[in-house]
């Protein structure tokens, strides 16, 4: 990589606790993981798989401690179902699972041996973020609580978050006027200007930039919220203010280190303040459900919603035109949610 360092390593999680990693800027993808090809997991009452989504069956442990039977399991309602991922500057990388089932918030070092941290504090986790040495964890409930980390996961604080957001959907931290981070519920947008040491809900939402799917993004000057139903919600004072604009995409973007990408079939939309956008025609060209770039090469990392021998992994190298990978270069499995990008340093150490 540039100066020796090592180049970032991006890490994708997804259904039934898998995760998969790219060393060589998404070139390859190695290191495919899930609990259902591990030894039996307590989440899983310790059945081993492995299991194909919406098709084998599935147990689960409940809130209870019960051991629920789904015929076809249902990989998006499990202790397995992925909620979040973020990279440290030292090269962890920590990830949640479990939605509506308890399910594990685990770490590595290495990318081989993911460690439980805790399991689901209370309620939901709804976001994983890492900015400026903090981690920070979001998880609904009532109240609503982030449970933070200055030191990689080994010791965590926890505070209240303001009531009042609904069902907590996602975090980020941008880097934006010295960073920011970023909550998305239902109801609401949620910030910390101060490294997730206090949590407001500004007066002015990006209402319609919220709800079930969307993507916090943020570069320059500006933060950036595309929603699933065709809008893009920006902000150039730190999340205070927002204003809205028609997109015809999905809510899949990314921000490249140099400008704003959102994609949907066939067309990218590129934009450098979040307020000026151009449409590109991009016919035949793959589209990703799922993007993160890495802002110091600009290269994009891509996915599609598919699973197992129908998935496809993709990478742009100027964040507008996609490249699918070759069949060779990744295994197909479980569906994957999200992407992490961050120092390669010791996820990818030889």
């Amino acid at each position: 990589g540039e100066d020796g360092l090592a180049p970032a390593a991006f890490v994708a999680i997804g259904e039934m606790g898998r995760s998969v990693i790219s060393c060589d800027l998404g070139r390859t993808w190695q290191r495919s993981r899930s609990f259902d090809v591990e030894t039996g997991h307590a989440f899983q009452c310790g059945e081993p798989g492995p299991v194909t989504c919406g098709a084998t069956s599935c147990r689960a442990l409940d809130k209870n401690g019960f051991c629920n039977l789904s015929p076809a399991c249902d990989c998006s309602t499990h202790p397995g179902a992925s909620r979040g991922v973020a990279l440290t500057d030292s090269g962890a990388s920590l990830a949640s699972w479990g939605k509506l089932f308890p399910g594990p918030t685990m770490l590595t070092a290495d990318g081989d041996t993911w460690t439980t941290l805790f399991e689901e504090p209370r309620g939901a986790v709804g976001g994983v973020a890492y900015g400026n040495g903090v981690l920070a964890l979001t998880v609904s409930g009532l109240p609503p609580v982030v449970f933070s980390s200055s030191d990689d996961g080994l010791s965590w604080q926890e505070a209240a978050l303001p009531s009042g957001a609904g069902l907590i959907r996602d975090a980020e931290w941008v880097d934006v006027a010295g960073g920011t981070f970023v909550v998305r519920a239902d109801d609401a947008l949620v910030l910390s200007h101060d490294g997730g040491s206090s949590w407001f809900i500004p007066p002015d939402q990006p209402k319609r930039c919220l709800g079930a799917d969307a993507t916090i993004l943020g570069g320059g000057d500006s933060i950036v919220l595309l929603g699933s139903s065709g809008f893009a919600c920006t902000s150039t004072d730190r999340g205070l203010s927002w204003s809205t604009r028609t997109l015809d995409t999905a809510g899949v973007g990314a921000w490249t280190g140099s400008m704003f990408a959102a994609y949907d079939q066939g067309v990218v939309y590129t934009s450098e303040d979040g307020e000026l956008w151009d449409r590109i025609e991009t016919p035949g060209e793959p589209a990703p459900a799922v993007v993160r770039a890495d802002p110091v090469t600009g290269v994009a990392v891509g996915v599609n919603a598919r699973r197992d021998s129908e998935q496809r992994f993709m990478r742009s190298n100027d964040g507008i035109h996609w490249d699918a990978l070759a069949p060779e270069t990744f295994t197909g499995g479980h569906r994957i949610s999200h992407i992490g990008v961050g120092p390669g340093t010791a996820l990818c150490a030889e």
